[in-house]
């Protein structure tokens, strides 16, 4: 086994390194947060949508992929303002994929905000690098689940890490 250090990305060493992390085969793909609620920053519950200032200050994250076989540096495939990413699986790996694109879980835990999901696509830009293809569309698992269990509260969950699983039928 070889130890290998990974490199905090964020914008600063107030960044958490690692959030959270999934792997398939050599290749890890993790997200790493910044958590402004712990230095003072309020969140503002009436943003839903995570675009207003408050909330793009107390939270940050961005999605990374690191190739172990290779020894390179580990990149950045995409960053989230208003969102703390905790939770990372990979739905289907890019040999797994028809189109040959690798496609990754990603859940939220916003504190009073709730738990946002979305499913993503790595794709790779004219330079070669992958990047999180744009225009992805995050929904709010806590809304639905508030409404079918009224002692759930909407904006007071989220996930702290995701486990893939395969069904297997006999």
């Amino acid at each position: 086994m070889t130890q290998r250090e990974l490199i905090n990305l964020g914008d600063n060493g107030e960044w958490r390194a690692l959030s959270s992390l999934d792997m398939v085969g050599d290749t890890v793909y993790f997200t790493a947060a910044y958590d402004g609620e712990e230095l003072g920053h309020a969140v503002d519950v009436t943003d839903t949508a995570r675009a207003g200032r408050a909330n793009s200050a107390a939270f940050k994250s961005l999605v990374g992929k690191w190739d172990l076989g290779s020894g390179s540096a580990a990149s950045v495939l995409g960053r989230f303002n208003g969102l703390k990413l905790e939770g990372i699986s990979v739905v289907v790996a890019a040999a797994d994929a028809p189109d040959g694109a690798t496609r990754l879980l990603l859940a939220s835990d916003d504190e009073a905000l709730g738990c946002m999901v979305a499913e993503v696509k790595v794709v790779q830009k004219a330079n070669g690098e992958d990047t999180i293809e744009h225009g992805v569309v995050f929904r709010n698992i806590g809304a639905g689940a508030s409404q079918r269990n009224e002692t759930v509260q909407v904006k007071h969950w989220g996930a702290s890490g995701l486990c893939a699983f395969a069904a297997v039928r006999t």
